[in-house]
C-alpha cells in the first residue's frame, strides 16, 4: 500500500511538472487594465522615464518602459502633458515596502 501511495504521489508531481504554465498578464505585451485618455500628468525624465498622472481622485506613477522615445522632442524633463495611453500591470508579484509603478504605453503626448 504505501508503495502504491509514494508511485502515485511522484507520478502525479510528474505530471504538475510538465503542465505548461500560462503566460504571466504583466509586462508590455500583457492585456491593459486601464486605457487614459487626455489625464494631465508631469513627466520626470531620468533613468527609467515616469509620469505622474491624476486618474480620478488617485495620483498614479507610471514608468514608460513599452515605448520610451516615444515622448522625446515631445516634452522636456518636468513638463505638465496631456496623455493618451495604455497602463500595463509590472511582473513584479513579491512583497514590497513601496508601491510599485504599472507600466505604460503612450498612445499621444502634448504640452499642456
Amino acid at each position: 500500500m504505501k508503495t502504491s501511495l509514494v508511485v502515485l504521489t511522484l507520478t502525479l508531481s510528474a505530471l504538475a511538472c510538465r503542465q505548461p504554465s500560462a503566460p504571466a498578464d504583466c509586462d508590455c505585451q500583457s492585456t491593459s487594465y486601464s486605457l487614459l485618455i487626455e489625464k494631465t500628468g508631469v513627466y520626470n525624465k531620468g533613468g527609467v522615464s515616469t509620469i505622474n498622472a491624476k486618474t480620478g481622485q488617485v495620483d498614479g506613477f507610471y514608468t514608460l518602459s513599452c515605448n520610451p522615445d516615444f515622448i522625446t522632442g515631445k516634452a522636456a524633463d518636468r513638463d505638465t502633458i496631456l496623455l493618451t495611453g495604455r497602463a500595463r500591470s509590472n511582473c513584479y508579484k513579491g512583497e514590497s515596502l513601496i508601491a510599485l509603478p504599472s507600466l505604460l504605453e503612450l498612445i499621444t503626448v502634448r504640452k499642456k
